[in-house]
């Protein structure tokens, strides 16, 4: 994928540019690597990280008066809609305006290096991109300016669809390379759960029947029903897997090959603690509250945690120190985040978008922070804002935007991110076919995977 690219306009500041497609100003700043006072002049070209690209028109619009009014060419609205002529557009058409061009224009004085260093890339990576064999540039010629993803160590593993056909997939970023695991039994709701020690994953598949991948013997077996929508979790010595069957919560040990049942009807969200001898669960009490508890893995000693009086909780998720628990709540149109410290029953509220729908939250390793994504709209399409905060509410920060509805979200090493984007939402198509990066130390997006469907995610350290 190679870079857009903005020029300056009179009247333009950075944080206009950034606004006008909803990126965050800092990462706007990063990604041309701007020093203080960050000092912007007529002319100047500047790689536009990902943003909102939509555009609903109103009454009295032209493409003209909309062009001016974004400082895009028209023949860049014109070629990224395919607008025939005679050019016509009418009150309330969506259409995308891309941020500039998808090419930068050589400068005096430009080399190759100086090139690289400023948009965040290598030599070698422009050379290939624009098949250049001469150390010479010339002004006014055009280069494609690709992403670099720089190497580093972690796998991503995620569901696709790929030519009509579901799989989970791996992404190594020491080798840089994506391969297929699992292509029998996975439908959209396949959502993969690795093993901490990597060898293994399961998922639920077809038919509601769990399955088991061992990737060192590339052996698939099935454990038999699940419930719809149903969550796992591996204990963190990965030998067993804790999933809910219809009426109970089962665990499947690796070395037994056996399943024990713990009696909890209509339970959800179960997971291990970190010693790997108690469970945490939703279930409803006596009078059909959902609430959440604690249990011994051979069903004794349970234990209410906290006390809910009203709504069910979403994305139940146990912090890796098992010392809060994080959730949403009320429904799917209004979730609001929240963590509940096990030990004093506090609730804290993290900050929410401004419409109030905040998905996917997930746990830093170290239990400090929480990533999640909440969606947020302007006339023309809705998009997701990458947010992250601390545990308890605060240091909230926007490090991303995804033009998809929504999106799952997680950490690499507690330093990079990864989000899914790539959703045609000028066309309300909110199925996502890229998968980007970043590190938090300079938050600029980078694409990892661009071309498939990817629906579901699970990041390893």
């Amino acid at each position: 994928m190679n870079q857009f690219f903005y020029t300056v306009q009179p009247g333009d500041s950075l944080y206009l540019i950034a606004k006008r497609w909803e990126i965050p100003l800092d990462t706007l700043i990063k990604a041309n690597n701007m020093k203080f006072p960050f000092n912007i002049y007529i002319g100047l070209q500047l790689a536009m990280p990902p943003g909102v690209n939509c555009y609903r028109v109103k009454h009295g619009d032209t493409l003209f008066s909309i062009s001016k009014s974004f400082k895009v060419p028209l023949k860049v609205i014109i070629e990224a809609n395919n607008i025939r002529p005679p050019y016509y557009i009418k009150q309330d058409d969506v259409i995308k305006i891309p941020p500039g061009v998808d090419y930068y224009i050589v400068q005096p004085g430009d080399t190759l290096w100086n090139i690289a260093q400023r948009y965040n890339t290598q030599v070698d990576v422009i050379r290939d991109a624009n098949q250049i064999s001469s150390p010479f540039l010339f002004t006014g010629e055009k280069l494609k300016i690709p992403y670099f993803l720089p190497l580093g160590s972690g796998k991503i593993v995620f569901t696709s669809l790929d030519n009509e056909k579901y799989s989970i997939r791996s992404f190594d970023f020491q080798v840089k390379e994506e391969k297929v695991l699992v292509s029998q039994f996975v439908n959209a709701g396949s959502i993969p759960y690795v093993s901490p020690d990597e060898k293994k994953l399961a998922f639920i598949g077809e038919n509601n029947k769990v399955y088991i991948y061992n990737e060192e013997t590339t052996e698939l077996i099935s454990l038999g029903q699940s419930t719809e929508y149903s969550t796992m979790n591996w204990s963190a010595d990965s030998i067993k897997l804790v999933y809910v069957t219809p009426g109970n919560i089962s665990i499947y040990n690796i070395q037994t090959k056996k399943i024990t049942t713990i009696d909890q009807p209509d339970s959800s969200y179960p997971q291990w603690f970190p010693d790997g001898k108690e469970l945490l669960f939703q279930s409803p009490d006596s009078s059909g509250i959902k609430q959440l508890y604690r249990i011994r893995e051979d069903g004794s000693n349970k234990k209410q945690i906290g006390n809910n009086i009203w709504n069910f909780y979403n994305n139940v998720e146990l912090s890796p120190d098992g010392s809060f628990i994080l959730y949403t709540t009320p429904s799917a149109s209004v979730s609001i985040i929240y963590t509940l410290e096990i030990n004093t029953g506090k609730i804290h509220q993290v900050p929410s978008g401004p419409q109030g729908k905040d998905y996917y939250p997930k746990w830093s390793t170290d239990s400090t922070r929480i990533i999640y994504s909440s969606t947020n709209y302007r006339p023309g399409s809705f998009y997701s804002q990458i947010n992250i905060a601390e545990l308890q509410g605060r240091n909230y920060q926007t490090y991303a935007v995804s033009n998809c509805f929504s999106t799952p979200v997680s950490w690499l090493h507690d330093e990079r991110i990864i989000y899914l984007s790539g959703c045609n939402t000028c066309l309300e198509e909110n199925q996502a076919n890229e998968m980007w990066l970043v590190d938090l130390r300079k938050p600029v997006p980078v694409p990892v995977v661009s071309g498939i469907k990817i629906i579901q995610l699970q990041v390893l350290s």
